[in-house]
């Protein structure tokens, strides 16, 4: 449900926070959330707070299949494939990768800080290129 709430929330105090280069102008009460069959979502207790208290539509993805969870799959892979790489000190193509971890330590705000630098200055960046050539090959208009 903290997920639900940070999603609903203005998010310039965490901006400013996190020393982040661009905005991150995404906040409100979504209409639907796609979820897996997790139990944080399928519970009675989540079913009261969403749909009956905040009239937001819940759809659970079906069973064992990632490709119906496009949106979020695509998060993942790019966790793994380019966040986790800009990571200081990160063990990524590092022979001794047990040095390299241990140089690497860093606190857990630390890592909060730059997840959130890399989802506003990277991720919603390469997103809203696409977005917009998307406009272009399609004719549409922002």
């Amino acid at each position: 449900m903290r997920l639900v709430k940070v999603c609903m929330e203005r998010k310039d105090h965490l901006v400013g926070l996190t020393g982040c280069e661009h905005s991150w102008p995404c906040f409100g009460k979504p209409a639907i959330i796609f979820h897996d069959r997790g139990k944080i979502f399928t519970s009675e207790r989540a079913r009261q707070v969403l749909v009956d208290r905040l009239s937001i539509i819940t759809e659970q993805a079906p069973p064992y299949a990632p490709s119906a969870k496009g949106t979020v799959e695509s998060l993942f892979r790019w966790m793994t494939e380019r966040f986790e790489k800009r990571l200081p000190n990160s063990s990524y193509g590092v022979h001794d990768a047990e040095t390299a971890a241990q140089a690497g330590g860093m606190t857990l705000e630390e890592l909060e800080r730059c997840f959130y630098r890399a989802i506003v200055d990277d991720y919603q960046r390469e997103f809203d290129t696409l977005r917009v050539r998307g406009a272009t090959v399609f004719g549409f208009t922002r």
